[in-house]
């Protein structure tokens, strides 16, 4: 009889932080998983959400929309995406209709059909492993006008700066803790990151502040196999027709193409935020790839705890469909201060959202 490990981790479902009101602090880990090897500590990703399989579960995926930003076409259109900007102009529209003192336009009807738009929502983020203040491991979402205060293209960052200086603050040894503090609704979101740091008192100076150095110790690097993401296996990444088919057929296509008997819940937490920056990345080389020229850092290779078989993507593979390139079109999108004005307006109808 074959004897196991018993498992004192409470599970397989992983911690998703989620960025509050006031101060965010973070220490940004190293490079993990496939991305290791590359030195990627970052990873851009375009989530679709909304789509339930036929146990009412939903699962997320990527978005297979491409646009060439040289040309500002789109090259692969997404009927996620599509779906997504119909239901805000569709709900932006009854609005309109309401206010101008169409009856046959109820509160409930708006409601529904703002409730609709933020369930088939798309968020795009930057994705990073990091642990907090108390210890925790989990996966932290930042827009890209945060992430362009630690690092950007042209190295002007916090964590550039750190790099220039000779400091590595991802590095097992030397890590630093950051500070996302946020203040403001929606789309008036805004972040002042920094470097997070402790007042001491010295003799000499008195009160000064001093930079909090992190050690990821062997019990830490241990925990990395089951508590940290793989970056680069997060979510599926359907082709083109095979999200269609998910618009289209809705639960009986997600349960074919995504599958619905996953071995673990470990993306259980993963909601979309309240709306802030759903724009693209700048841009790098004339793509929104931010691989390129990211910050060289340690990669951890020696650390065999945090390059485990166990971290693999959480979802059914996806089968490989060759996306259809679309004659090239005019990226079309939502007025960003529509949904923000929609939503203050169904608030002073007393309508809860």
């Amino acid at each position: 009889m074959e004897l196991g490990k018993a498992n004192y981790n409470g599970g397989s479902r992983k911690t998703f932080f989620k960025m509050k009101d006031g101060n965010n602090i973070y220490r940004i880990l190293p490079p993990l998983g496939s991305l290791a090897k590359d030195g990627h500590w970052r990873k851009y990703h375009t989530v679709v959400y909304g789509y339930k399989n036929s146990k009412g579960k939903m699962e997320t995926f990527l978005d297979c929309r491409k646009v060439n930003f040289t040309t500002k076409m789109v090259e692969v259109e997404s009927a996620a995406f599509l779906r997504s900007e119909r239901l805000k102009k569709d709900h932006a529209s009854l609005v309109k209709r309401h206010k101008e003192g169409d009856v046959s336009v109820s509160a409930e009807m708006l409601k529904s059909s703002y409730e609709d738009t933020q369930r088939f929502n798309i968020e795009s983020k930057y994705y990073v492993n990091a642990v907090n203040l108390n210890g925790e491991i989990g996966l932290l979402k930042v827009g890209y006008k945060a992430m362009a205060q630690l690092s950007n293209k042209d190295k002007t960052g916090l964590i550039d700066n750190a790099v220039k200086s000779g400091l590595d603050p991802l590095s097992v040894e030397d890590g630093r803790f950051y500070n996302f503090y946020r203040t403001g609704k929606g789309r008036e979101t805004q972040y002042t990151v920094s470097e997070y740091k402790e007042k001491v008192e010295t003799k000499e100076y008195g009160i000064v502040e001093k930079s909090v150095r992190h050690v990821l110790t062997p019990d830490l690097i241990a925990r990395l196999s089951h508590e940290a993401f793989d970056l680069g296996k997060i979510y599926p990444s359907p082709g083109a027709e095979q999200i269609q088919r998910i618009v289209n057929e809705g639960s009986f296509a997600v349960d074919e193409i995504l599958g619905n008997n996953k071995e673990n819940d470990s993306l259980e937490g993963d909601v979309p935020e309240a709306v802030e920056e759903n724009t693209l990345a700048p841009l790098v080389n004339g793509t929104n790839d931010i691989n390129k020229g990211s910050v060289p850092v340690n990669t951890l290779l020696n650390a065999k705890a945090v390059t485990s078989p166990g971290l693999t993507t959480t979802a059914q593979p996806i089968a490989s469909v060759q996306a259809t390139t679309l004659a090239p079109t005019e990226p079309k999108k939502t007025d960003s201060k529509t949904s923000d004005d929609d939503l203050a307006y169904l608030r002073s109808l007393g309508v809860s959202v």
